[in-house]
């Protein structure tokens, strides 16, 4: 079910695709420095201390209007390959597989909400709808039931709702 191996390897595969890949990787991780500052930021004093004009002031804030613009780049690329990814397998694949696919794919996945929940645990998070983000509808729900150490699963469950209707769709048309 785990395929670490697999996937390391594949990071040092030469593609076709390898542009494509870089700029989806170059949003990815300007995402993650992104929700890194306003984490860090979430430390200042409330408004209208002064350490609020220096964040305001600052590249965190200002690259913050990117955000949108990075998530949907991100999106849109990874949707792109694994559209591609499909159409180019279309012939392996088969409808008997698919459930197999679908669990490899949320176990890949749950080691990292396993320790997301351990650490939510141990920092006493025990509200919210737990199994939202187990099953990966956690964007379907009302945002007022979230846990607060579980909101940035909702790109996990959007993920993984895409990974779930792709193929079928593919497999129609």
């Amino acid at each position: 079910m785990l395929q670490v191996k697999e996937d390391i390897y594949s990071l040092f595969q030469s593609e076709r695709y390898a542009p494509i890949n870089g700029m989806r990787s170059i949003s990815c991780l300007a995402i993650i420095s992104l929700h890194i500052g306003q984490l860090l930021n979430s430390f200042i004093p409330p408004y209208p201390h002064t350490q609020w004009m220096t964040y305001l002031n600052s590249y965190t804030y200002r690259l913050s209007a990117l955000e949108g613009l990075l998530l949907e780049t991100f999106f849109m690329l990874s949707g792109f390959l694994l559209t591609l990814k499909f159409i180019q397998h279309r012939d392996s694949f088969s409808l008997k597989e698919y459930p197999l696919y679908i669990m490899k794919r949320a176990c890949r996945y749950w080691p990292g909400i396993l320790l997301i929940t351990i650490i939510m645990l141990i920092l006493g998070e025990s509200q919210g709808n737990w199994t939202s983000f187990w099953l990966f509808y956690q964007n379907y729900i009302n945002t007022d039931q979230w846990s607060w150490g579980f909101v940035i699963l909702w790109s996990v469950s959007l993920d993984m709702q895409l990974h779930i209707i792709l193929p079928i769709i593919l497999h129609i048309v």
